[in-house]
């Protein structure tokens, strides 16, 4: 049975906060809540007097050129240059008389995002830019921090059942501390898939991918995969599993390397409420400070 799903104007803006549509002259007949904010007022009229192609080159961009775009990536900026990239595809009405924009700006930095007057709620929940941005920042923060900072969480996580942006608030410190902290860190969410991980784990390792393109990989065979790096292989895979079944949190675990290092791996849970969401993995190299606990 065929079955048709209708988006109401309410909930396309939701899930398309920067769409607008364009008529066979390029006249603006529709356009999205959170773009609308971003060109401030007076509103253009026409896509052509806003925006200029980046890519693909196109040198005179009539309704015929955007429409031989087909669902192609593209990607455009304001002529005035004070707007930020928009990419995104161009989509054509059935009566072939409008063309429907969806996609989003890109920024580089959370400071870029406020400074065109936007906030993270201007996003659509699902646009991974902001994700993005988090992993971008750095701070210099210790280990003990960090674990200061989860166990603020935990405490905290009824009043962040009813307070979603400081949640967003605390993950985007999270982010910024991953990518900044001599330990390697792994994060996993309830489905065994990356949700963050720093240079230092690759390089732990030897993961030949920058953490960015592990995102959202699954781990659930992680263990199997990495078993060999370990010099008791088995124990490994054995206590990983221990660990992910029973959910509670495991520090100051030492483990010794195939290669002859040492690490030492903490494990811990994240919970929201009484909702698991994932959990913590922390290695630290400590060889040089095993090696001399044993010759002492």
């Amino acid at each position: 049975m065929n079955r048709s799903f209708e988006l109401n104007r309410e909930l396309f803006n939701e899930l398309f906060p920067f769409y607008f549509r364009i008529d066979r002259k390029l006249q603006f007949t529709e356009l999205g809540t959170s773009l609308q904010k971003l060109l401030g007022e007076p509103l253009p009229k026409s896509f052509d007097q806003c925006f200029e192609f980046m890519r693909p080159k196109v040198e005179h961009a009539d309704f015929a050129a955007l429409e031989r775009m087909g669902k192609s990536l593209v990607i455009f900026t304001s002529i005035s240059g004070k707007r930020p990239i928009m990419r995104g595809q161009f989509f054509p009405s059935e009566d072939k008389a409008h063309l429907l924009f969806v996609g989003s700006p890109w920024f580089g930095t959370i400071h870029e995002i406020r400074e065109q007057g936007l906030s993270i709620r201007d996003f659509a929940v699902h646009d991974p830019l902001i994700d993005l941005l988090h992993l971008i920042q750095t701070q210099d923060i210790a280990t003990r921090d960090l674990r200061q900072l989860l166990e603020t969480l935990s405490r905290q996580r009824k009043e962040l059942d009813h307070a979603r942006e400081e949640l967003t608030a605390k993950n985007l410190q999270l982010s910024t501390l991953f990518s900044s902290m001599q330990a390697a860190v792994l994060l996993e969410d309830e489905h065994r898939r990356i949700s963050l991980v720093n240079h230092r784990f690759c390089e732990y390792f030897s993961i030949p991918a920058p953490p960015e393109a592990l995102i959202g990989a699954d781990c659930s065979d992680s263990a199997e995969q990495s078993k060999l790096l370990f010099k008791d292989p088995q124990a490994f895979v054995e206590g990983i599993n221990t660990l992910l079944a029973e959910k509670h949190v495991d520090t100051g675990a030492i483990l010794e390397m195939a290669d002859g290092r040492v690490l030492e791996r903490d494990y811990i849970p994240i919970y929201i409420g009484a909702n698991y969401k994932g959990h913590l993995w922390l290695y630290r190299d400590i060889t040089e400070k095993f090696q001399f606990e044993a010759q002492l």
